[in-house]
């Protein structure tokens, strides 16, 4: 019974290292004022769906911009998408009187 237990043990650690191998840490998302970095290493304490809200588990199954193109409406167009998520996101760590990153300021995020 032990070495069904240490067993579960080792393959749940390994699972998730593998988990957490896939996830890069940093992505670039183009933009036409600027690229924006997004560091994952950085919203690590955020949940995966709160941005991949489309995603089961640790799995990204679309990417964004496969709903979310520049000229949608339905959903959201990138732009809008990005926007209310980070910005929204931001805003309201501030409001709680946590740190956060950029609000305002586009070159913030925005770098050319």
């Amino acid at each position: 019974m032990l070495r069904y237990y240490l067993f579960l043990v080792c393959l749940s650690g390994a699972l998730s290292l593998h988990a957490a191998a896939a996830i890069p840490d940093s992505v670039v998302i183009p933009s036409r004022p600027g690229a924006v970095t997004f560091s994952h290493t950085r919203h690590a304490g955020v949940p995966c769906q709160q941005c991949h809200h489309t995603s089961t588990g640790a799995r990204v199954e679309v990417g964004c911009r496969e709903c979310h193109t520049k000229t949608s409406r339905r959903p959201r167009n990138s732009q809008q998408a990005f926007h209310d998520s980070c910005i929204g996101c931001h805003a309201q760590q501030k409001k709680a009187g946590k740190k956060t990153g950029p609000v305002k300021l586009c070159s913030q995020c925005h770098v050319r």
